[in-house]
């Protein structure tokens, strides 16, 4: 067994951070949506079977989360409310399956990636399709629950790495396992930690009640009840130039440009709805023990930060949301469900969406602080071409699984943004069946126009 990892494979309670993930879940119909982070990898080129099956066992392994299972007390996991986990086995096996004659080598890739993970078994699922000699696909599926998007970025480097090693082109040792996820779920849970956090539950929730957070934005339809909603887009677009001066404004305040981007959305959803005092949803990294920054599992969490509107001064301002920001790491080890059924009452056993109790959510991708986030290219198995493969995925409608969850969705605002060639597009979200479409379309328009002039507001901090 790998170094330092428990090998007690009895019952471990849920992390703080699986706790958002599992109430998450628990929102949707399960015959609607998969919690499921799949990709596949597309090997042109002599690919040795034998040598990926090995280093998938090696990295597997090492990480004891990819080998975590949940253990519920009922015959439908989604009815239970808080499940324990166990860790299954050694390794997780590679299956390698063939294109049948009665199937198109589309048909088989998209069965395989189509396919949601069953939470009564294992929570990780590797599939490496055959088609042809010199031509495969590998295919990576794993639940929201033992990882995210930090660890797609650490099993890659130690795949290839492991691969590669076993081909001859590495002479590096394999790497030991230096952190264990369940004896991470195990600290996080134990008595003294839980007391503490309780505290600390109640006082972020204090903060979060002064901030509005039970109290959502107007809208058309406070008392939605509709398990289905009616998601609709506004399109945004900011131009290579736009792009260049936000990151010369953002050098200028000193600030991350998510911060910056971040104070502009704030500030347009104050001045539309009236609110002097708005609540945020960001996604924290999650990884602030010594050890897990190379470990493999769900480590970031939504964590909701408390904005003021009063701060009117461009610069105060900017600097108070990049504050809650860096805050925000601080809180990621807050269990998702105790916090908001602090600030909500939970309506029976029902889930809390994520977003439950905040106003506005905002993502960004393709650019971090000051730096552009490198895109995917090559994968380094030695010998191959590999590379990331962009597969159409459909999903069915969205279906929530009770009205609590529905409404805990539909109150919030999303921002998402991407960077690409050199231009930041996206849209901002809303249900229609709750917000008015003039009150989302003024915040857009107030948005683009303080995004665009923030360059002024922060001009006169160049020499500071």
């Amino acid at each position: 067994m790998p170094e330092n990892v428990s090998s007690d494979t009895g019952r471990i309670p849920l992390s703080s951070r699986q706790d958002w993930c599992w109430e998450w879940t628990r929102s949707y119909d399960p015959a609607s949506y998969s919690m499921d982070l799949t990709w596949a990898l597309r090997l042109r080129g002599s690919l040795d079977v034998g040598a990926l099956r090995d280093a998938v066992a090696e990295v597997t392994s090492r990480h004891d989360a990819l080998r975590l299972a949940l253990v519920t007390g009922t015959a439908h996991p989604l009815d239970d409310p808080r499940p324990v986990q166990r860790v299954t086995g050694g390794y997780v096996p590679l299956d390698v399956v063939g294109v049948g004659a009665s199937h198109s080598s589309e048909e088989a890739i998209d069965r395989i990636t189509s396919l949601p993970l069953d939470l009564t078994g294992p929570l990780v699922r590797l599939t490496l399709i055959r088609l042809a000699p010199d031509e495969h696909v590998f295919v990576l599926a794993f639940h929201h629950m033992v990882f995210d998007g930090a660890s797609r970025r650490i099993l890659m480097r130690e795949l290839t790495e492991a691969y590669n090693r076993r081909m001859g082109a590495m002479s590096t040792p394999a790497p030991t396992a230096d952190f264990s996820y369940v004896d991470f779920a195990r600290r996080d849970n134990a008595p003294d930690v839980l007391a503490s956090k309780r505290l600390r539950v109640a006082d972020r929730a204090r903060v979060l009640r002064e901030h509005g957070s039970a109290e959502p934005l107007g809208g058309t339809g406070v008392a939605l009840s509709a398990l289905t909603g009616d998601y609709r887009l506004i399109p945004m677009t900011f131009t290579t130039g736009q792009v260049t001066s936000i990151r010369r404004s953002a050098r200028a305040a000193r600030i991350s440009v998510y911060s910056l981007l971040l104070a502009a959305l704030v500030r347009s959803v104050g001045e539309v709805y009236g609110r002097d005092r708005l609540v945020g949803t960001t996604i924290a990294h999650g990884r602030t023990e010594a050890g897990s920054t190379s470990a493999i599992g769900l480590f970031c969490a939504p964590v909701e930060m408390a904005f003021d509107l009063g701060v009117r001064d461009p610069a105060d301002f900017l600097h108070h949301v990049h504050g809650a920001v860096r805050h925000a790491a601080n809180l990621a080890d807050l269990p998702s469900g105790e916090k908001a059924s602090s600030v909500l009452v939970r309506e029976g056993d029902d889930a809390f969406f994520r977003t439950c109790l905040s106003h506005l959510d905002f993502r960004l991708t393709g650019i971090t602080g000051l730096v552009l986030d490198r895109p995917d290219g090559p994968i380094p198995f030695h010998g191959l071409d590999a590379r990331l493969w962009e597969y159409p995925r459909t999903f069915p409608e969205l279906i929530y699984a009770s009205a609590q969850a529905a409404r805990g969705n539909a109150g919030t605002l999303f921002l998402d943004l991407r960077m690409s060639d050199g231009e930041l597009t996206g849209f901002l979200c809303y249900e229609a069946g709750y917000h008015d479409e003039s009150s989302v379309r003024a915040v857009a328009d107030l948005f683009r126009r303080l995004t665009v002039q923030l360059p002024l507001l922060t001009g006169r901090l160049q020499g500071a």
